[in-house]
């Protein structure tokens, strides 16, 4: 028999194999099945019995992240004959384009350095060769990759891949064979090539038991199903239900903690595939096994219909010891079923995110959680903006005699705003010269009226200068007509709380008094220099304090405040309240909590001024009209709102710089909303770095979010107007509320007139 015709009928061969196993092939993800050898040999033509003997073998002594199960192949190649004698191939269910670049890639080795060639060819009597590459093989196991670019196209079923082996007898064993097409062979930066598995049983090839389990407050029943999945392989299928109160976390379906170190810096690349037909959210979460489970990945996705893959990245900001780290999915977002398969974790080493993504995709960033915004609210927003944030302004220019100044110069320049637009700061930046601080406090006293210390008032701050460093900052922002407010004079939580509290936790009286004593004590020290404090933060969730001493203390605590400093506004802090998309269920109970405090604190006669949402956003967004309407369900409760710690962990700069523009115009719409804050400014000193949440890089350019930021408090929504005067002297405008400035003509002989705008508006009349 000819060469050609044993090729023509292995490649016949091969494609009835295939076909009776369909594959699973998209662009960009890997074209061919049982790569791993999982399923045997299925799928794979294999050498002449006399050339090869092979049977499928566990892996020993490969890194963690090659498949379990290998081929071994021991060769007695005919001598004389040419190594594509012995063959190993697998014909291709998918066809190819024309410059359609690929890259394969395998597990491989040789106790005797044997050689082998991977090739992908066409299987006409050319024998095209798109990807052709001898290497002699090293006696460990070693990642080979091989890089190629279709030649001419063609048609699924005419394309095989494979390996010649007919180089000298030995053994050879492979696994986690590979083929990728479109753009998966150019790396940025450093390489990506060799991450470090930390999962097991990932594919779910084999029984849950052992590898994973369901976790949680909800009933959890996941079951694994044999075929399929992706591929036609094993997938495991979750029925979830959710109720109101439910948080993500309360359906968990984890895998064991894994058995290799992680380095700080490193970055993890979370990888599976997944549907829903009710469009279910779920969040691929990689932690810290142990409390407070620092999470280095935790992203919400929601699933379509269809088997999708998904892809999470994150960095781990400590180092985590073997066994000190685990994955889990977090799947209480809603009532339904969510299927899952192929999930991989892996360690990619300290290189850039870029790098990753070049090799196996880009991140799944599920942005709206399946909605679709648009700007319908925007008009309504401007016109109340039009209407609740400006108010008329008349002035009369007249001369010494009180008669009207005809074409006077009049020049209104606003001096502060009446909202508050702020950020979170670290006193200690306030009063330091190294360049970064002077830069840093350059920058708070050009854009903000309002500032909040983000650690430096907390109880449990453990910095032993910390009141001294308030004060001298709070001495920094007066001179700068800078107001402050604090933040917080009791978070309920055991952990949020200093040791000496801790000391008398199981002695009632003398923790109430230690309590009171705090509240007194802070609120003196700081009397008339914070024009509000949060009384108490979070005691939604953070409820120890409260349930130990009884709640008539969490009322009494604003009680004590105002007793001490009458003139202070008191504030309820609380977060997840306009953030909703997160998870809406939890979300909803959480501010149907808040509101219930509230009305609690009221009916005790607690002197509550404030509502404070915290507004902390990530992905997926909670849309700006949907803030809209619950900025406006708070406001039945018949408080100021503030937005208190802003910010949108977005790392894609025109998404973050478009979401905070609408959150800017979104709060600045709802007239019960005085203030907003956003929780630190600059990367090189936020805790959302990471995430890209804040509005300067670290190199202190301005990301998008920032010119947003400043084209609207600062110039648009700021009111600086030069006018003439009419006949009878007078000039009429509307302007945003606040301080002015008025200035009548220019020069040698000009006036100075402070004017302060409210909402029932200012009518002026100057001598000049």
């Amino acid at each position: 028999m000819t060469r050609f015709s044993n090729r023509a009928l292995l490649a016949l061969v091969g494609a009835a194999l295939l076909f009776s196993h369909p594959t699973h092939a998209q662009n960009g993800e890997t074209v061919l099945q049982n790569g791993d050898f999982s399923a045997k040999t299925q799928g794979w033509i294999l050498p002449a019995p006399t050339k090869a003997q092979t049977e499928t073998v566990s892996v020993v002594g490969a890194p963690a992240l090659a498949p379990p199960t290998a081929l071994r192949l021991n060769i007695t190649p005919v001598a004389g004959e040419k190594p594509w004698n012995v063959i190993l191939r697998q014909t291709l269910g998918v066809g190819f384009k024309s410059g359609q670049k690929l890259r394969m890639s395998a597990w491989m080795r040789s106790p005797q350095n044997l050689k082998a060639l991977a090739f992908v060819e066409t299987g006409a009597p050319d024998y095209l060769k798109s990807l052709e590459k001898e290497v002699a093989l090293s006696s460990d196991w070693r990642l080979y990759e091989f890089d190629g670019q279709a030649k001419k196209d063609a048609n699924a079923g005419e394309v095989s891949l494979g390996f010649h082996l007919g180089y000298g007898v030995g053994t050879v064993e492979l696994t986690g064979v590979t083929l990728s097409r479109d753009g998966e062979t150019t790396t940025v930066g450093a390489s990506a090539t060799a991450p470090v598995s930390l999962l097991q049983n990932g594919d779910f090839s084999a029984p849950l038991e052992g590898s994973w389990n369901g976790a949680g407050t909800l009933p959890l029943a996941p079951q694994r199903v044999e075929g399929g999945g992706p591929n036609g392989k094993p997938f495991v299928r979750i029925p979830v239900a959710s109720n109101l109160d439910s948080k993500s976390w309360d359906a968990r379906f984890g895998a064991a903690k894994t058995v290799v170190p992680i380095n700080a810096g490193d970055l993890i690349a979370v990888r599976f595939w997944a549907r829903s037909p009710q469009n279910l959210r779920v969040a691929g979460v990689f932690q810290s096994s142990a409390a407070p489970f620092d999470k280095v990945i935790s992203r919400p996705v929601t699933l379509s219909s269809d088997w999708k893959e998904y892809r999470l990245f994150g960095v781990a900001k400590s180092a985590l010891e073997a066994g000190g780290s685990n994955f889990e999915f977090h799947l209480a977002y809603g009532t339904g079923t969510v299927e899952i398969a192929h999930v991989r974790v892996e360690n990619f080493g300290a290189i850039p995110q870029a790098a990753v993504e070049a090799q196996v995709g880009p991140q799944s960033v599920d942005f709206w959680g399946g909605q679709v915004p648009n700007d319908a609210w925007k008009k309504a927003a401007f016109e109340r903006i039009e209407k609740h944030r400006k108010a008329d302004v008349k002035i009369r220019v007249v001369d010494k005699n009180g008669k009207p100044v005809r074409g006077a110069k009049v020049k209104l320049a606003q001096t502060r705003q009446k909202f508050r637009w702020g950020s979170a700061v670290v006193a200690g930046r306030l009063i330091d010269n190294s360049p970064d601080n002077l830069r840093y406090q350059s920058e708070v006293a050009r854009l903000f009226n309002t500032v909040v210390f983000e650690n430096d008032l907390k109880w449990d701050n453990r910095n032993p200068r910390k009141d001294e460093q308030a004060l001298e900052a709070l001495k920094w922002l007066r001179a700068r007509n800078i107001q402050a407010r604090g933040h917080t004079l009791v978070w309920g939580s055991r952990r949020n709380l200093p040791p000496e509290v801790a000391a008398v936790w199981d002695e009632p009286e003398k923790l109430r008094e230690m309590v009171r004593g705090h509240v007194r004590e802070q609120v003196a020290r700081y009397k008339g220099q914070l024009y509000v404090w949060d009384a108490v933060n979070e005691a939604v969730t953070n409820t120890e304090l409260w349930e130990k001493l009884g709640w008539d203390e969490f009322a009494n605590v604003f009680k004590i405040a105002k007793e001490v400093d009458p003139g202070v506004r008191l504030a309820y802090n609380d977060y997840n309240i306009s953030n909703e998309n997160q998870n809406p269920l939890a979300h909803q109970a959480q501010r149907r909590r808040v509101a219930e405090l509230v009305k609690m604190l009221q009916t005790k006669g607690a002197p509550l001024d404030i509502y404070g949402d915290q507004a902390h956003f990530g992905t997926p967004l909670t849309t700006p009209a949907r803030m809209i309407e619950i900025w406006n369900e708070a406001a039945k409760l018949g408080l100021s709102i503030e937005i208190t710690e802003f910010d949108a962990g977005i790392s894609d700069d025109k998404m973050h710089g478009d979401y905070v523009r609408d959150a800017l115009i979104a709060a600045f719409s709802v007239p019960q909303i005085e203030s907003f804050v956003l929780w630190g400014f600059w990367e090189g000193s936020h805790w959302r770095a990471h995430e890209g949440g804040a509005m300067f890089r670290r190199d202190w350019s301005k990301r998008p979010a920032q010119n947003a930021f400043e084209q609207l408090v600062l110039r648009e929504w700021k009111t600086n107007l030069t006018l003439l005067t009419d006949a009878s002297g007078v000039v009429q405008t509307r302007g945003f509320l606040g301080d002015y400035r008025v200035q009548i003509g220019e020069g040698a002989r000009q006036k100075l007139v402070p004017l302060k705008l409210d909402a029932n508006g200012a009518r002026l009349q100057i001598a000049f």
